[in-house]
């Protein structure tokens, strides 16, 4: 029962890093996107 524990502690570790990583992710591809609309927005200004 201890060594179940420990692997599902492990489980639930791996689980939050990968999440974390996911919202890391999305928020990246979020700026970049932004980024990308100001930019074709200047280009189309000029």
């Amino acid at each position: 029962m201890v060594d179940l524990g420990k692997q599902m502690n492990t489980m639930a570790d791996n689980l939050h890093t990968t999440a974390n990583a996911y919202d890391t992710t999305d928020a990246q591809a979020k700026d970049a996107f932004a980024r990308l609309q100001h930019g074709l927005a200047d280009f189309g200004r000029s």
